[in-house]
Order: C-alpha cells, then sequence, then structure tokens
C-alpha cells in the first residue's frame, strides 16, 4: 500500500493557517521595552507650535455659518412611532427627541398652574389688572369666549394621559370668565368679594348646554306628569305619593296597544253603528207617539201597530239606550281619537326607552360619585396622617432644640469657671 503512493508528490506542502512569518533580527533589535519611555521630541522652531495669526470676528464668523445653515438641504428624518411595550422615556442620542418640545404631561402642568394663577387673580377684588380693564366690553370677552368654546369642544371625549380635556375646556372658560362688575363700595354695601366658583361633584361646573337640557328634560317631564294626572301629589304626609311614571307609561301603553288593534276598532264601529241605529228608530218612535194619541181610530190603530215595535225589543236595551242617548254627539269625537292614539302609543314606546336609558346614565354618574367620594376620603386620611407626622416631626426638633441648648448652657458655664 506504501509503495502505491510512494513516487507521487507530498500534497500538504502548503503553510498552516496557525503559521507566522519570522520577523528579521534587525527589527526584533530595534522594539524593546525601553522605547516606550523615551519621549518624543519637537524639532521645529519654539515659535512655530503656536498660530500667531488673529481670530475672526464673531459677527463675520456669525453670517458665514448662518448663510451656510441656509444652503444646508433641509432632510426629513422617519422615526418610528413608539411601541406600547417599550419604556416611554427617549434615549439621549435620538434626534427626535431634541428637537420635540416638552412632553405633554409638563405642558399640561404648567397650563394647570397658570390657570390656577389666572382663577387667584381674578378671583381677588383688589387686584389692579382688573380695576385698569373696566372699561372693557363684556359682550366682546364673552363672544370671545363663546368661540374658543366652540373649537374646543370638538377635542371633547379624547385624553391626554388620563386627564380629560373636556375638564381643560371647563377649566379655560371659568378662568377666562370676567367677574361681575361692582356698582358700589364692597363695604358699604356689605357685599362679600367673588369667590371662585366650587365645583361639582364630578370635578367640573356644568355648561350653559348642559343646564339647558337638563331644564328642557324637566319640562317634558313636567307636561308628561300633567298629561297622565301625575303632578297633583300633595306636600303633606296624609295623602299617599303617586305612582311612579315608567309604570304608568307601560300600563297606558299596553292599554293603546290593545285598544288600536284593527280588530278591536272594527268591533266597536260595528256596535256603534248598530246603536246609532237603535237610537235613531227609538227617537222617531218616541217623536210620533204624542201625535198618534189625539188622531183618528185609523191613526190609533197606526199608533197601536207602532207602538207594538218598541215593544219587540228586549228589555235590556232600553235602559242601555236611555245611558247612551245623551252621549251621541261625542260618539264620533270618540272614534276619532281612538284612531289617532296609535301615534301616542308609538311616541310613549320610544319615550319608555329614552328613560331607561336615562337611568342608566344615572346609575353612571352615581357610581362615579361614589368613586369620588372614595378618592376623596382616602386624600383627606392621608392629609390627615401627614399632619400629625409633621406635627410629631416638630415637637421631636423642638425637644431635641431645647436639649441641645442646654448643653450649650452647660458648656458654656464650664468654660467661664476656670476663668473666674
Amino acid at each position: 500500500m506504501t509503495s502505491k503512493y510512494a513516487n507521487l508528490p507530498d500534497i500538504d506542502n502548503a503553510r498552516d493557517v496557525y503559521e507566522t512569518e519570522d520577523l528579521d533580527d534587525e527589527l526584533e533589535k530595534g522594539q524593546s521595552d525601553e522605547d516606550d519611555n523615551i519621549v518624543p521630541l519637537d524639532l521645529r522652531p519654539p515659535g512655530e507650535e503656536l498660530d500667531g495669526r488673529r481670530l475672526p470676528d464673531r459677527d463675520d464668523v456669525g453670517r458665514f455659518f448662518r448663510k451656510a445653515e441656509r444652503k444646508k438641504p433641509r432632510r426629513t428624518v422617519y422615526t418610528y412611532p413608539p411601541s406600547p411595550t417599550a419604556s416611554r422615556s427617549p434615549s439621549p442620542g435620538d434626534p427626535a427627541s431634541s428637537t420635540r418640545g416638552p412632553p405633554l404631561r409638563a405642558r399640561l402642568r404648567a397650563l394647570q398652574q397658570e390657570l390656577s394663577a389666572l382663577e387667584s387673580e381674578i378671583s381677588d377684588p383688589s387686584n389692579p389688572l382688573l380695576l385698569q380693564e373696566a372699561d372693557v366690553d363684556t359682550g366682546e370677552m364673552l363672544k370671545g369666549l363663546v368661540e374658543v368654546r366652540g373649537r374646543l369642544t370638538s377635542l371633547s371625549g379624547t385624553h391626554i394621559h388620563g386627564v380629560r380635556r373636556e375638564e381643560l375646556v371647563e377649566k379655560a372658560v371659568r378662568a377666562a370668565k370676567p367677574p361681575p362688575p361692582s356698582s358700589a363700595d364692597p363695604k358699604s354695601t356689605g357685599a362679600q368679594p367673588p369667590t371662585p366658583s366650587r365645583p361639582t361633584h364630578a370635578g367640573r361646573t356644568p355648561s350653559i348646554g348642559e343646564n339647558k337640557a337638563i331644564v328642557e328634560m324637566d319640562r317634558r317631564v313636567a307636561e308628561l306628569e300633567k298629561l297622565i294626572g301625575a303632578n297633583n301629589a300633595a306636600h303633606d304626609e296624609s295623602s299617599p305619593l303617586p305612582p311612579p311614571l315608567l309604570p304608568q307609561i307601560n300600563r297606558m301603553s299596553n292599554q293603546l296597544a290593545l285598544l288600536t288593534q284593527p280588530r278591536h276598532i272594527d268591533s266597536i264601529s260595528r256596535r256603534i253603528k248598530v246603536l246609532v241605529a237603535d237610537l235613531e228608530r227609538q227617537q222617531a218612535i218616541t217623536k210620533r207617539a204624542p201625535n198618534a194619541a189625539g188622531g183618528s181610530s185609523k191613526d190609533q190603530k197606526e199608533a197601536g201597530s207602532t207602538s207594538s215595535a218598541p215593544a219587540a225589543l228586549p228589555p235590556d236595551l232600553a235602559p242601555i239606550l236611555q245611558r247612551l242617548s245623551p252621549l251621541l254627539p261625542t260618539i264620533p269625537h270618540l272614534l276619532q281619537r281612538l284612531r289617532t292614539l296609535s301615534t301616542l302609543h308609538t311616541s310613549a314606546s320610544s319615550f319608555a326607552s329614552t328613560l331607561a336609558a336615562l337611568e342608566d346614565e344615572q346609575k353612571k354618574v352615581h357610581g362615579s360619585l361614589a368613586e369620588l367620594d372614595e378618592s376623596v376620603t382616602e386624600v383627606e386620611k392621608s392629609i390627615a396622617e401627614n399632619v400629625s407626622r409633621v406635627e410629631g416631626n416638630l415637637k421631636g426638633m423642638e425637644a431635641r432644640l431645647d436639649d441641645l441648648m442646654g448643653r450649650l448652657a452647660l458648656l458654656s458655664s464650664d468654660s467661664t469657671k476656670p476663668a473666674s
């Protein structure tokens, strides 16, 4: 086997990957550890290492760089939107974070501070700015406020880091409202200085549109109570309160649904037509009876034949006809009224749905009020705890100060004894 490949040249004659070329002896002698301690010397003359030329003027430099900035082409850099899972803090090397303004939370905090300062200035009657602007037309100011409100109401329903823009709009409108003009001196008239408006439980004062909507709803509910008859409740405890509106409306809607069915209306109209025909015949018979009593025998026979006609009527119909005779003029109007009750039925169903929606909204408002009450109680508890803690710290500090003063007095007395 070895004799077969004996005459072949050596295949593995290439250099190994890990092998390096040998350096010359002269280079190895020139590079040693002692060369690191050699300090390079500058062979230039001492006057040439410093530039003796005068610096350019600052205005010329600013003009040059300003022209360069103008000539520099504008380049838009696309930045990806931040990921919801990534951290909110921008990186220091991000170009977008350097050009972006302050965050919305800081801007919102600054706006709130400015609004609170403006409210305090407006609520102060001795502010000289208010006295200087006493001749300003309040109508123009209110017109501007309405315009600002109209432009800002389009931003309602969105959030800025957990703070609703509606609250910002309400705060801005309350802060921009002018103070009421004082007709006389508050000391002479005994009027109190104006105080800032107290917010409601929801954290903001109701707007004019909300007040109008509430008044309109109250008026409609009063009209509905007047139509149903539930507005005659006495103010004493002897008479019971009227039933609620919703069950009455449901009962009326059920009755209207039964009355406005076509088969019921047709049956009522047929019965009324039969009653009208019977009443007309009975009225004609009663009119001819006195005339027939003073006539001839032929007339008496005719009267007898005619008087036998009402005898053929059933005995139960006579009292019914007597009761219905004064109601004949109102029967056509009653029929017309029954035909028009279908529209009232449809409106009652829609009103029931509206009332249900209002009840749901009221439940939501009550829930939000309960949450606000809980948060207010928690804040009050925390404030009370902080007050007690601060008082304890102050007491401890006073005790330490007293102890320190006593020690200083002892030290001063000890220092004066050897001197004496």
